[in-house]
């Protein structure tokens, strides 16, 4: 699944960078915020792989967001807690979007999850 993710993710990253809107940053930002104030409070935070459905919604491609909802069902069944790192994974990704930076964006997002498939 990570390498599934590696491949798709790390391209949706750049497409949401090519694509989002104001609307797309905006609620970027607000997945982040949510996800630090909800770490050590709930057990699984629905921000936490919100901000990956996010991510792709910025792209505006709805056969990838088919795909990332796949893989966010999967994830969201697995035991694996986030941690404060999660978030500023998260916010790297969002800056490098925000920014505007697609290759920036698809590094971050190969890096973050290159992390999750080391903490597995």
């Amino acid at each position: 699944m990570i390498e599934v993710r590696l491949i798709v993710e790390a391209e949706i990253a750049g497409l949401a960078v090519l694509r989002r809107t104001t609307d797309d940053v905006r609620r970027l930002k607000r997945d982040i915020e949510q996800f630090r104030a909800d770490i050590g409070v709930i057990r699984r935070p629905p921000t936490d792989l919100g901000f990956h459905v996010d991510l792709c919604r910025a792209t505006h491609n709805p056969l990838l967001l088919a795909i990332v909802r796949w893989v966010i069902d999967f994830y969201a069944r697995s035991g694996q807690m986030p941690v404060r790192l999660d978030t500023d994974h998260h916010a790297r990704i969002y800056e490098a979007v925000r920014g505007g930076n697609a290759g920036a964006a698809r590094t971050a997002m190969r890096s973050h999850l290159e992390w999750v498939r080391d903490r597995l």
